[in-house]
């Protein structure tokens, strides 16, 4: 054999070794898992999931339940915290009694308003329209106690304030001087300007004055009887030996100073 031949034959099996040393690189998987391609996933699946998971889970508040109130926390103060009551018994125009869901009696003075007296012109009607407007459930809103012990409240019923609305339509008059919560002066210019309920009538005095002189027993009540009437500041009674005319009478709300020969308004 030359050795052009044997040289052939030994580059053949070298050619061969290297082959056969190549073979398991190129067959062996080198990445122990497939990644899935782009392509796996459906566009619209791929969609969804993003969506689910950027959208923000709304705030959902739980129910409120026993269980929940007794972890939030010490109680809110009752003015804060709406509760329902019903009518026991009228008073009078702004004083009530009134039935808690357990049944227990409140006494109620409305605030910011004065009613006439039971006994006093336009005392039965003020009553019986405060009546008429709570015989639905209302709620109540708390702001002192007085002297009497009586809670001193606003009422609503349906949100409408129903201490404005006994001023408003001339049934009470709004009360500066034993003021706890809004004032309805305004609600009482109104009321006055039109006429409504107790300003159409001629003998109708603050409650607060009613009080006082009719603690002067029966002269007292001829005072209340006769009127008052105010001239140029100064107020007079039917007793007054100057000449009393109707058309001063007074409108319950001026300022004045007592007469001095018939005493005016109030008698110490």
């Amino acid at each position: 054999m030359s050795k052009i031949n044997k040289w052939i034959i030994g580059l053949a099996i070298l050619v061969l070794i290297i082959l056969a040393l190549s073979q398991p690189k190129s067959t062996v998987k080198t990445d122990p898992v497939e990644a899935p391609s782009v392509e796996s996933v459906e566009p619209a699946e791929q969609s969804e999931a993003v969506k689910d998971l950027l959208e923000p889970t709304p705030n959902v508040m739980p129910e409120t339940t026993a269980e929940t109130e007794s972890v939030a926390g010490p109680e809110k103060p009752i003015s804060a915290r709406p509760r329902t009551y019903t009518l026991g018994r009228i008073i009078d125009g702004d004083t009530f009694i009134a039935l808690d869901v357990k049944g227990n009696e409140i006494k109620i003075r409305m605030a910011g308003i004065d009613a006439p007296e039971s006994n006093q012109v336009f005392g039965k009607e003020s009553a019986e329209y405060l009546d008429s407007l709570l015989q639905d459930p209302f709620t109540l809103r708390f702001w002192d106690k007085d002297r009497y012990d009586r809670e001193i409240a606003t009422v609503l019923v349906h949100d409408v304030d129903i201490n404005q609305d006994m001023v408003l339509k001339g049934y009470a008059w709004s009360c500066d001087y034993y003021r706890k919560g809004p004032s309805y002066n305004i609600d009482q210019d109104e009321a006055r300007a039109e006429g409504r309920g107790l300003w159409h009538e001629k003998s109708t005095l603050p409650p607060q004055y009613f009080r006082k002189i009719s603690g002067h027993g029966e002269f007292g009540h001829e005072l209340l009887k006769g009127g008052f009437y105010l001239w140029d500041g100064v107020i007079h009674n039917h007793n007054c030996p100057g000449k009393v005319d109707a058309a001063h009478s007074w409108n319950g709300l001026d300022d004045y100073e007592n007469c001095p020969k018939c005493g005016g308004l109030i008698y110490d």
